[in-house]
C-alpha cells in the first residue's frame, strides 16, 4: 500500500481522529485550533502501515506542519555530502553538421543574437 493509499484508508482516518482528540484539537506547537494536520513524527519501517500507531503522531496546524517538515528536510539534506567541484564533469553533446540539432544553417550570429540574412 502506498502512502497516498494509506491516507485515504479507514485505519488512517481512525488514527487521525484519535490523535486530534488526544491533543484536544489544538496544535502542539502554537495552540491553534484551526487548519489542523496530523504529523508523523516517525513512519513505520518498510511502509508497514499496519504498524502505524498513535505514539508516532502529533497534531500541528498547517503553518507549523510546513515549518517542521521544512526544518527536518533541511537537517537531513545538510548532513548529505556534496560532491566536490572536481567530481563534476561537464558533458557537451556532439552535433554533426547538417544533423537534426542544427536549427538555422544559414543564420548568422552576431553579438549573441541570431540575425537573418537579407537574402533569406
Amino acid at each position: 500500500m502506498t502512502y497516498q493509499d494509506y491516507l485515504v484508508s479507514q485505519r488512517w482516518q481512525v488514527l487521525r481522529q484519535e490523535a486530534l482528540s488526544r491533543d484536544n484539537h489544538r496544535c502542539r506547537l502554537c495552540d491553534a485550533d484551526e487548519d489542523l494536520d496530523v504529523h508523523h513524527r516517525r513512519y513505520p519501517p518498510n511502509g508497514n502501515w499496519a504498524a502505524d500507531c498513535l505514539d508516532a503522531l502529533t497534531t500541528l496546524c498547517t503553518v507549523c506542519h510546513q515549518r517542521t517538515t521544512s526544518d527536518l528536510r533541511a537537517r537531513r539534506y545538510r548532513a548529505l555530502a556534496r560532491p566536490a567541484v572536481t567530481d563534476v564533469t561537464r558533458q557537451t553533446p556532439i552535433v554533426e553538421p547538417g544533423g537534426q540539432d542544427e536549427r538555422l544553417s544559414t543564420a548568422e550570429i552576431q553579438d549573441h543574437q541570431r540575425v537573418t540574412p537579407a537574402y533569406a
